[in-house]
């Protein structure tokens, strides 16, 4: 199986989770780790990381594209989400080991924690949550790792400590407005054998305002700005992001754009146009040829 379609289909398995130029040359830098995929790969999957990050994770990833059927199934073999806990003095959690994702051959194993500003757990205007988590996702065809532990980046900083989502305002007159801020979530996908095609580390440079509701189908992620860094070929890229719009009927936004920056082992800049569902086009360098981007499947 080729590397790309390989990585597609282990990340495509993971339904509960949430570029630059054709033949750009990583530096001759002995100490760059250089990964089966090309540049293009590893920034679509970038891309697609932080996009990912923005979902309300207190919810476990489960999307408004996903049926009650599924939902249902998941809550019978891996229990209740973390956030449909009974409140225990403002806390939620949930452990789980090794039980089925349904509808596919992945099973699921880890913690997730949820501490709320307020003892009754509420998210009211002005209240907030912190989210941490250690899931491993593990398939026929390798494994994903998503942390909020400390972990080093390639530039040797700490990263970690999950996100926090705050209720900025509420509906008045007008929709409700949070944020989120990620404080640092690392993310790893390992092929079966236990090779790493990608690692990343994320968290926001300017905190996302989410309009709508953080997990509102129709929400939309006004402003916000991430970092995820390439800890495997040692770049950064940060995404700037306007108006990403959602759907009931899509677990990526259906429209909306990403301001592209990397820099490190490799520099490039460019736009990512999201075009439809799981859908977008990169325009690179001032280049009027996009390339084509396509996220994993929600499903």
């Amino acid at each position: 199986m080729k590397t790309k379609q390989a990585l597609k289909t282990i990340v495509g398995a993971f339904a509960l989770i949430n570029l630059s130029a054709c033949g750009a040359k990583i530096k001759q830098d002995p100490q760059v780790d250089v990964t089966p995929l090309s540049v293009n790969q590893n920034l679509e999957y970038s891309a697609q990381t932080a996009i990912n990050s923005l979902k309300d994770d207190s919810n476990n990833g489960d999307s408004p594209s996903q049926s009650s059927k599924v939902i249902t199934e998941a809550k019978a073999s891996c229990g209740e989400l973390a956030i449909l806990q009974a409140c225990d003095k403002g806390y939620k959690g949930a452990d789980y080991n090794s039980c089925r994702i349904p509808l596919t051959g992945t099973t699921l194993s880890g913690t997730v924690d949820i501490d709320y500003s307020s003892p009754t757990c509420s998210l009211n205007t002005g209240d907030s949550l912190q989210h941490n988590y250690d899931l491993k996702f593990t398939s026929l065809n390798g494994q994903v790792y998503i942390t909020s532990k400390v972990q080093k980046n390639y530039l040797d900083k700490d990263v970690g400590g999950g996100a926090v989502i705050t209720n900025i305002s509420q509906a008045g007159g007008g929709p409700d407005t949070a944020q989120i801020d990620i404080l640092g979530r690392n993310v790893s996908y390992k092929t079966v054998v236990g090779r790493e095609l990608v690692n990343y580390s994320v968290q926001t440079e300017d905190p996302a305002i989410i309009e709508g509701g953080v997990d509102a189908p129709d929400r939309k992620i006004l402003s916000g700005r991430i970092k995820v860094s390439h800890n495997r070929i040692k770049a950064t890229a940060e995404y700037t992001i306007t108006d990403l719009q959602y759907s009931s009927s899509c677990c990526y936004p259906i429209s909306g754009q990403m301001d592209l920056q990397l820099t490190g082992s490799i520099n490039k800049s460019g736009t990512i146009n999201i075009t439809s569902c799981g859908e977008a086009e990169l325009y690179q360098d001032g280049s009027q040829e996009p390339v084509k981007l396509t996220f994993n499947s929600c499903n």
